[in-house]
């Protein structure tokens, strides 16, 4: 298993799954042997640490290329001496010259189905989608399979990558424990503020969720701060102070840990996700799981993810994302519902059944790749 993004500090979120589950192997062994593969010497195991997990070290080179001759030479070499039935990488590279079966994780194709306003640095130009896009369907055929996050994100591996839809195995990402205990003890709890979760790429509508609290009933908005756990630069807090979009906004960029992002969820009165398109949406699962209320858009992960749990709005329509801002906020009858049914949605998000998923999606590859 690739683990440099898994064990550095703070882990990658496209790791999470892959912690998750072996959180679940520290607690209930799982049927087969992990070995870790990283080249930072300062990675330990800690809590994912267990009798069948070791960690081993690959050297290489720091050059513009790292990643890529990591993967496909140093890698590639390490497992030629001492090879393993599977090696399964948290991104869609992994080691495709060596012997050994590879499984390898997508987890959403936005930049291919979005228009390019949405888009963000390189994926903005015409050719570099083009490159990534050859990259992607390489790595992915010559795996043995693909993991990804949802069955919208597997159609779009089958549609626009042409893959077949038996090479792609649907695995959700895990909650952590955590966030179930907090929603066990969250009744008592004053909610505070509105809480948005993710990065400032342009897919997140980050300014629409500025501009639809901007317009929420001044009361709500004297009550109610927005917080925004993301990284702004000083550049687009200049460009939303120009449009009055930052009053009684919070900006928290700096690292927040695993137990302060539990109690920030915890706390919300609501979490906001108005992205075009996700892969997942993991913010609005950890929320589900802590009993806080989740406002989505239409996007085709958000729905499948959230079900009838959360409200949605149309986001072309501004009004109508305040309509449903203000009623989530004020309606305690509405409230009430998307609670109790979060909460029960959230259980298919649990570490302990995602294992089981993980653990039987391995063990079909890896059967796969020993009759192939």
């Amino acid at each position: 298993m690739d683990a440099r993004f898994l064990l550095s500090r703070p882990a990658s979120p496209h790791a999470e799954m892959f912690r998750q589950v072996l959180l679940d192997n520290a607690r209930v062994r799982h049927p087969f042997r992990y070995r870790l593969f990283t080249w930072n010497r300062d990675h330990e195991l800690g809590d994912l640490g267990a009798p069948n997990v070791t960690l081993n070290y690959v050297a290489t080179p720091r050059t513009p290329l790292q990643d890529f001759i990591w993967v496909h030479v140093f890698l590639t070499h390490q497992l030629r001496r001492d090879p393993v039935d599977l090696f399964v990488s948290c991104y869609y590279k992994a080691p495709v010259l060596s012997a050994v079966p590879c499984v390898n994780m997508v987890h959403d194709l936005s930049f291919f189905r979005l228009p390019a306003e949405y888009l963000g640095g390189r994926h903005r130009t015409a050719w570099y989608r083009w490159l990534i896009r050859r990259l992607i369907r390489f790595h992915c055929l010559r795996a043995r399979g693909t993991i990804t996050v949802s069955q919208y994100s597997r159609r779009c591996l089958v549609e626009l990558l042409n893959l077949s839809p038996s090479r792609v195995k649907v695995v959700y990402n895990p909650v952590d424990s955590d966030f179930y205990c907090a929603a066990a003890g969250a009744a008592g709890f004053p909610r505070k503020y509105f809480l948005f979760v993710g990065s400032d790429i342009p897919k997140k509508r980050l300014q629409l969720t500025l501009q639809a609290y901007a317009q929420l009933p001044r009361q709500l908005r004297q009550d109610y701060s927005l917080v925004l756990r993301t990284s702004l630069g000083a550049t687009r807090i200049q460009e939303f102070n120009r449009l009055g979009l930052l009053d009684n906004v919070k900006i928290i960029s700096a690292p927040v840990s695993h137990q302060g992002m539990v109690r920030l969820i915890q706390h919300a009165c609501c979490v906001i996700l108005l992205s075009a398109d996700e892969g997942f949406g993991l913010p609005v699962a950890q929320a589900m799981a802590a009993g806080t209320p989740v406002l989505i858009s239409a996007a085709d992960a958000l729905r499948e993810i959230v079900g009838e749990a959360g409200a949605q709005a149309a986001c072309e329509n501004l009004d109508n994302v305040v309509r449903e801002w203000t009623r989530v906020a004020l309606d305690a009858g509405f409230r009430a519902r998307l609670v109790r049914e979060a909460t029960a949605r959230a259980e298919a998000f649990r570490r302990e059944r995602i294992a089981h998923q993980f653990v039987s999606a391995m063990n079909d590859l890896a059967l796969r790749a020993a009759v192939s």
